[in-house]
């Protein structure tokens, strides 16, 4: 298997990756903070282009997710995501609206 493209420059859209690694969407259980920025920053350092940072509820009180249920959390969101682009990753986060009964 050949790993000859893996580490190249790679353009998605108008989006420009430092290279092909993905980091998927992963829940940590973490509140929003300096231990979930500090989680996120050391998968950018280990050389990720881009990384999902969590499943990201877009209710109040979902468990085991980033809230983005108001505008209130974006100051939260925006240091997260400095963070990650300080370490050269971009960041993207997968929104979720569960279903309910």
């Amino acid at each position: 298997m050949s790993l000859k493209y893996l580490f190249e420059l790679i353009k998605v859209c108008n989006l420009q990756l430092k290279n092909r690694i993905v980091m998927p969407t992963l829940t940590t259980a973490f509140p929003m903070g300096e231990t979930l920025t500090n989680y996120f920053v050391e998968r950018a350092k280990g050389g990720a282009g881009w990384i999902f940072v969590g499943i990201c509820g877009i209710e109040k009180g979902l468990n085991y997710t980033i809230d983005v249920s108001s505008d209130t959390t974006i100051p939260s969101l925006r240091n997260l995501a400095r963070a990650i682009k300080a370490k050269g990753a971009k960041a993207a986060i997968q929104v979720w609206h569960p279903v309910g009964d």
